[in-house]
């Protein structure tokens, strides 16, 4: 119920509205905010009327209360007075009285007052919280701190000042050890080069942590858990005491079964050690890793997996990577198909898959690069306005009994010739000798020959062993 100093607004119902007034507000400002509500001078006053304006003034932002007094002016007249609570907004906010360890942008970030947001009391009791959290990580367990606002009325601003007083900084006190370490307390003490008397500051701190992390990293224990269970501050000697809880984990082990990878490759593609963390998400990182590089080795079709095993002691966690490489294959050509627009030039400097050559004897191939190409030529072409171009690739692979293709097998897989939906088959490869060890007589060679030529396609033949073959047929 709306009410004012003069009672309810009913009996104001339905009088004319003589007067409109926004005391506070400046008359071009106020005439802009009241010129967006339904209140018009003239017409008469009703509760609708009344309850939509003040719900267009609060939705104004400018306001954190509303009320309104009705009186007459005349015998047939009202006059409306919104007496109103402005909101004020977050504007510059400075730190005074320190100037390191923390800095005054650190303080000021530990504010968490965003410039522009709404002014509250309780975002100002959380800047002041947040400030003394900072200076108690730092040593400055005995500060003070207070503020000071100026406010602009016609921004509607509140500009803040803190004003820190740090007083002494505290030292390093006694310092504890718990959990499976594998070190001595004073042995981690010189590790994180932490020692009772050190000033309190939160980078030294960080770094004493990140030392002792790195110490078990270099040691494969990439599990390693080291933390600060407990600080306690002493007011009488202005020390802090602490306790470092460290669980220095499993030694981790990492293998490749199946395929011969060195310890260093691996390093190189699971990027446990890089982060010095194992999960899930690094696990597979890896895993995808090791099968990109097989398949830029012309391992095609190659899968991996990974599984983790603990030993008994829980002193060792080994990670295998199971790979099936399958068979060896060569990229012999790559054929572009359906592209009218571009020069075929232009679409294969886009592309990083190459076919076999002098760089890659077995061309350069994986599922990874296969996929960026193709949103590559995706890329190109909607940029140059056409919207709905979709791009589609396929690697066509066909098993053989003895390595040998023959008219018949690639008849089976030389589908979709001719339709532009298809990915266009162009180049028939085969290698002599073959990647098993099998030799193609001359008859077989010709007749794979004779059926290219008819397809229109090129017969490729790789000659890498061809010396071999012709010792073989003599």
């Amino acid at each position: 119920e709306l009410s004012s100093q003069f009672g309810t607004i009913t009996p104001y119902l339905g009088l004319a509205i003589d007067q409109i007034e926004l005391p506070g507000v400046s008359p071009e400002e106020a005439a802009s905010l009241l010129s967006a509500t339904p209140l018009k001078i003239g017409e008469p006053l009703t509760r609708q009327n009344l309850h939509d304006a003040m719900l267009a003034l609060f939705a104004t932002g400018r306001f954190s209360d509303i009320q309104v007094e009705a009186d007459r002016t005349t015998t047939t007249a009202v006059r409306l007075r919104f007496l109103t609570v402005a909101n004020y907004f977050v504007g510059m906010v400075a730190i005074e009285g320190i100037s390191t360890n923390p800095s005054a942008n650190q303080l000021a970030s530990a504010t968490r007052l965003q410039l522009g947001e709404l002014y509250s009391r309780e975002k100002l009791d959380r800047a002041l919280a947040g400030i003394q959290r900072v200076l108690e990580e730092n040593g400055f367990h005995q500060s003070k701190v207070t503020i000071s606002e100026q406010r602009d009325e016609r921004q509607h601003q509140a500009n803040m000042t803190f004003h820190v007083v740090p007083g002494p900084r505290a030292v390093v006190g006694e310092i504890a050890l718990e959990g499976d370490a594998g070190y001595s307390k004073q042995e981690i003490e010189e590790i994180a080069n932490l020692h009772s008397g050190d000033p309190v500051v939160s980078n030294r701190i960080t770094r004493a942590l990140q030392r002792i992390r790195s110490r078990y990293q270099k040691q494969d224990r990439l599990l390693a858990q080291v933390s600060i269970a407990n600080r306690t501050y002493h007011s009488e000697r202005n020390t802090v005491d602490y306790v470092f809880k460290v669980d220095r984990g499993p030694v981790v082990h990492i293998a490749a079964d199946g395929f011969n990878l060195s310890q260093r490759l691996l390093r190189r593609l699971v990027p446990i050690y890089e982060e010095g963390a194992v999960d899930d998400d690094l696990l597979n990182e890896g895993r995808r890793n090791i099968q990109n590089h097989l398949q830029t080795l012309g391992y095609f079709q190659v899968t991996v997996s990974v599984s983790r095993h603990n030993a008994l002691d829980a002193k060792n966690l080994q990670v295998v990577y199971a790979i099936n490489p399958g068979d060896r294959h060569k990229l012999t050509a790559i054929r572009i198909s359906g592209n009218r627009f571009f020069p075929d030039d232009l679409i294969r400097s886009r592309m990083q898959n190459q076919s076999a050559g002098r760089l890659f004897s077995h061309g350069r191939y994986s599922e990874v690069l296969l996929e960026e190409d193709a949103r590559s030529i995706k890329d190109l072409y909607r940029a140059s306005g056409f919207r709905q171009a979709e791009v589609g690739s396929k690697l066509v692979s066909i098993p053989t009994p003895d390595g040998k293709l023959t008219p018949q097998l690639v008849e089976k897989a030389a589908v979709g010739t001719g339709d532009e939906h298809h990915v266009q088959p162009r180049v028939v490869s085969i290698t002599q000798t073959t990647e098993v060890g099998t030799c193609y007589r001359v008859e077989e060679v010709a007749a794979l020959g004779r059926w290219a030529h008819e397809h229109d396609m090129w017969l490729h033949l790789d000659g890498a062993r061809l010396s071999n073959a012709a010792a073989t047929q003599g």
